[in-house]
């Protein structure tokens, strides 16, 4: 009998439906809810990603109320935009088209991308849903990542902020040993496992924290 394949229990499960449903259905309620959530951290935690970003082409998927695409634009970068949920393209194009700017968006899926293999040097993705975890996503992620220069050995890059929250308090540990059954490090394992079977590597930036840390994963083609 084969093997049984390693999944998030019926609590991750649950979060990330939930996750979904908040993104169809209560998009309006987002920006909130993450603010709460983070006791306001939320920005900068996302925030971190561009220090990562390498352009011109950087597609940000999933990005919701479309705050990141802003921060990017204002800072001169050539970002575009890829999310599925229709509530949060509604939000996002009312917020950048307030601020005065333009950034193109595409509603699509992560499984299924409508560019070119190799068209962007960074992707972003920050908090994600369920997505991130599918083999298939990971495989058109590693598609469209620029292939290593060979005269600089360097290339496309995912960046992904929110995959993993580090509790630093007892408690939050418990819960998320509850959610994820042995806590944080057993969903990363696995992840970083369906990353390599992607073809990429993974390196793990750390950010401390007082009572958490969001660490970045920066990922690469291998070589």
């Amino acid at each position: 009998m084969p093997e049984p394949k390693p999944g998030p229990n019926w609590l991750a499960r649950l979060y990330f439906a939930a996750a979904e449903r908040l993104y169809a259905d209560f998009a309006w309620a987002y920006d909130l809810a993450s603010w709460i959530v983070s006791l306001g951290h939320w920005p900068a935690w996302r925030r971190q990603a561009l220090e990562f970003a390498r352009g011109p082409r950087i597609l940000e998927l999933g990005f919701g109320t479309g705050r990141l695409l802003l921060e990017m634009r204002r800072r001169g970068l050539n970002p575009i935009g890829v999310e599925p949920s229709a509530s949060m393209q509604r939000i996002a194009r009312r917020r950048l088209a307030r601020a005065g700017l333009v950034v193109p968006r595409v509603r699509a899926v992560a499984q299924r991308l409508p560019f070119a293999a190799g068209s962007f040097q960074t992707i972003i993705s920050t908090f994600p849903t369920g997505y991130i975890i599918d083999p298939a996503a990971l495989c058109e992620i590693a598609r469209l990542l620029a292939a290593p220069d060979p005269a600089t050995g360097m290339g496309g890059r995912l960046v992904v902020a929110g995959l993993e929250v580090e509790p630093r308090h007892w408690l939050l540990r418990g819960i998320l040993g509850l959610l994820f059954g042995r806590g944080p490090a057993e969903p990363l394992a696995r992840w970083k496992q369906a990353a390599a079977a992607a073809g990429l590597g993974v390196v793990e930036v750390e950010r401390p924290g007082h009572w958490v840390s969001v660490p970045l994963m920066v990922v690469y083609h291998e070589s």
